[in-house]
């Protein structure tokens, strides 16, 4: 367990992390005043990862959850499961035609890497976007698409889009959203089929909306490879964000 809690801990410095106290019998939660990769600083102390029996991590804005093992604690008041914080949605489609993405596929690279936490979990991976085009660009929504025989169909928790503060948040970008040529920005925590198509609703500062969308199953485009090492040969590496 404590592999797990060092791997989530070790994604970003921003998350909200709870753990129980005492560490031996826990009775009440403790909130983190910071942490690294190894320990957990809370007002009784210094904890090592190895001595935690409870603990809970949540995003530092939304108060979802990223991760827990609570024991035989409740989880910390305020928090919500993601299941808990959707709701189904009339008035969006909840289709999508792939050919509406070949836009997006020249301005926005996706891209899947295995989990630090569950890393021999196919199911559960990271997410990458990069910016290979010239313009900056956000996400104003976005979500999980499976074929059903005919056509693309949403498949999210909620059975409904995921937001643009979700995104933001998720996949750590700067607080206004926009994603600027070169950089990348990444969901450590995606999980899902790995023929689920994410697909993500973007626009321009110009106004230009278009969408982009990949599985982790799915191949990369023919010349991703190319590009991407013809653009880290003129411009450098994208600085990561995630």
């Amino acid at each position: 367990m404590s592999r797990r809690l060092s791997s989530r801990l070790g994604q970003r410095s921003d998350y909200q992390v709870f753990v129980g106290v005492p560490l031996e019998r826990p009775e009440r939660w403790a909130r983190a005043q910071n942490y690294t990769e190894r320990s957990v600083t809370t007002q009784y102390g210094v904890h090592p990862l190895a001595a935690i029996r409870a603990w809970t991590i949540a995003y530092p804005f939304s108060n979802q959850l990223v991760d827990s093992e609570p024991g035989d604690l409740d989880i910390p008041p305020g928090l919500s499961a993601l299941e808990e914080t959707h709701s189904a949605s009339d008035d969006e489609p909840d289709t999508f035609d792939p050919a509406e993405a070949q836009i997006g596929a020249r301005l926005v690279r996706i891209s899947f890497q295995p989990s630090d936490v569950y890393p021999d979990d196919k199911d559960h991976y990271q997410t990458t976007l990069t910016n290979i085009g010239s313009e900056s660009f956000r996400v104003t929504k976005f979500g999980a698409f499976t074929w059903d025989g005919r056509h693309y169909q949403l498949s999210t928790i909620g059975a409904r889009f995921f937001s643009a503060e979700e995104f933001q948040e998720w996949y750590g970008t700067p607080a206004d959203g926009w994603i600027k040529s070169g950089e990348s920005v990444t969901d450590p925590n995606n999980y899902g089929g790995r023929d689920a198509k994410w697909t993500y609703f973007c626009e321009t500062p110009n106004g230009v909306r278009f969408l982009v969308g990949r599985a982790a199953d799915e191949p990369r485009p023919v010349g991703d490879g190319l590009l991407a090492r013809l653009r880290r040969a003129l411009f450098g590496e994208p600085r990561g964000r995630g």
